[in-house]
């Protein structure tokens, strides 16, 4: 919501939560990317918004925005991708701690038990990686990456350094690609420098206005 308003002065903007977020309703069936971006596409015609889009991902909506790209070349104009994940990113948690790993472990056996908790998004990651794979080439279109620079005491040393390797992984799906350093955020830019997400924004929009 800090960044919404601005936005939504100069362009139309659609923003949502996804089955099993907050108030959306519970997931009924496997939430793995590609059901994720046939839903948004069918939410988006029945708003009445008209392709091609500006995608903003945050986190997880990395990957979505990332394969909805891929899938629907046409319809993407450009990417935010804002502290989004990489599908390597999925790697990382060989370097977690024997308790985390099995805290997890435990989450995920009581997800199972659960009738909706076990069609999450966060249990088809891996599949959803997969599809990426498995997809065509990311088109050449405007890319935006927005990495907080922000030390996470609570991250390894050398986790940080992957994933830092990680986002600027990015920038190499495009010839058109531009890195933003966050340099006060963490995980969440869109909260602690909306200023930041707000500029990129516009930035993104402007440079596909200026390729038509």
């Amino acid at each position: 919501m800090k960044i919404l308003p601005e936005i939504s002065e100069s362009s139309s903007v659609f923003s949502y939560n996804r089955f099993g977020v907050a108030g959306s309703d519970r997931p009924k069936e496997p939430q793995d990317g590609i059901t994720i971006v046939e839903t948004l596409r069918e939410a988006l015609t029945k708003a009445g918004f008209e392709p091609p889009f500006l995608l903003v991902g945050h986190s997880l909506g990395g990957l979505y925005a990332n394969l909805y790209a891929r899938l629907y070349p046409n319809e993407a104009a450009g990417i935010v991708f804002l502290e989004s994940s990489h599908p390597k990113d999925i790697n990382l948690d060989q370097y977690q701690g024997k308790v985390v790993k099995t805290i997890n472990k435990l989450f995920t056996l009581f997800d199972s038990l659960s009738s909706h908790k076990q069609y999450n998004e966060v249990n088809f990651v891996k599949r959803t990686v997969d599809q990426i794979h498995q997809t065509g080439r990311f088109p050449e279109i405007p890319l935006y990456v927005v990495t907080g620079g922000k030390e996470n005491r609570m991250m390894p040393e050398e986790v940080r350094k992957i994933r830092l390797e990680n986002q600027l992984d990015l920038l190499s799906l495009s010839r058109f690609s531009k890195h933003i350093i966050a340099e006060k955020s963490g995980h969440f830019p869109q909260l602690s420098e909306p200023r930041v997400v707000i500029d990129t924004i516009k930035a993104a929009v402007e440079q596909i206005k200026e390729a038509k």
